[in-house]
């Protein structure tokens, strides 16, 4: 492998809500390494959602996936005025009003493409991570 990807060391420090995607017959990623990044994230939100059939490239043909992952993304969305960790510091008023508008660009792109937003590139907004 030429890549080497940290993920056991890196997986304390992630504060964000995290959802973690596991397809049970998935031979590339195994469902033991998706566990044990649950296990290890720091994040205070975080969740394990598994899938019996689901293979590395077709668990999101899996009955009941959009609805779950809806399901975390309201969560975690409720759960964000609540969560000043999450935040990356104090701005100015000006920085505010270009974080507002970055997350509302990014929600409208995001709708009109019918998908399901990542995230911005705003500091101050939470970004949920799905893996």
């Amino acid at each position: 492998m030429t890549n080497r990807f940290n993920s056991r060391a890196k997986m304390p420090s992630v504060r964000v809500p995290t959802l973690f995607i596991s397809g049970l017959r998935d031979t590339l990623i195994p469902p033991a390494m998706s566990a044990c990044l649950h296990s290890l994230c720091g994040s205070g939100v975080r969740r394990l959602e598994t899938f019996e059939s689901g293979e590395h490239n077709t668990t999101w043909q899996c009955a009941g996936y959009f609805q779950r992952l809806a399901g975390f993304l309201h969560f975690a969305s409720e759960m964000a005025p609540q969560r000043e960790d999450w935040h990356a510091g104090q701005h100015s008023e000006d920085e505010e009003d270009q974080s507002a508008g970055a997350a509302a660009a990014a929600a409208s792109a995001t709708s009109a493409a019918g998908g399901a937003s990542a995230g911005t590139a705003a500091d101050d907004i939470p970004t949920i991570t799905v893996l």
